[in-house]
């Protein structure tokens, strides 16, 4: 496993959290778009705009699909007016939630 994105991911009693910065307003989502090193951060595009909590729910949606959970299992738990934020991954280990955003990993 890349240890950067291990980084990002720490256990939780119901599961793992993700530390995400999230650019909103991109032209199109790419998750996971790469990864921020000094922050330890899995770095995030999204097309929603960080207007009313749309890019919010897009990032749950978009987590969701790309982890093959169902949207209740993903919550934004941390930063939710800003653009780092904590993502709550119920159900789904630190090393599951790894190993399937390091395939995803862009060259």
């Amino acid at each position: 496993m890349v240890a950067g994105l291990l980084d990002a991911l720490q256990d939780h009693p119901a599961g793992s959290t993700i530390r995400v910065e999230v650019a909103a307003t991109s032209r199109r989502v790419v998750i996971p778009s790469g990864y921020n090193p000094w922050r330890q951060a899995v770095e995030v595009r999204l097309t929603e705009p960080a207007i009313r909590g749309r890019a919010n729910h897009q990032l749950v949606e978009e987590m969701a699909a790309v982890l093959g959970v169902p949207m209740s299992s993903i919550e934004v738990i941390g930063g939710l007016k800003s653009s780092r934020k904590v993502v709550l991954l119920r159900g789904l280990s630190r090393e599951d939630a790894c190993r399937i955003l390091e395939g995803r990993r862009p060259e």
